[in-house]
């Protein structure tokens, strides 16, 4: 069960990390979003960079 979270940038890394454990894109505008706000983990990077 997911807890919704207030928290903008960490609800954005949450929709990032399961797109890419169901081996999907994530929507772009997550990326760009936690890019422009230095939230873009190296995990998550590196998660993305492994997506089909």
């Amino acid at each position: 069960m997911h807890h919704p979270t207030h928290d903008p940038i960490r609800a954005a890394q949450i929709r990032v990390r399961f797109a890419c454990i169901d081996r999907t894109q994530p929507d772009p505008a997550d990326v760009t979003y936690l890019k422009s706000h230095g939230a873009l983990t190296d995990e998550l990077a590196e998660m993305i960079s492994f997506v089909p």
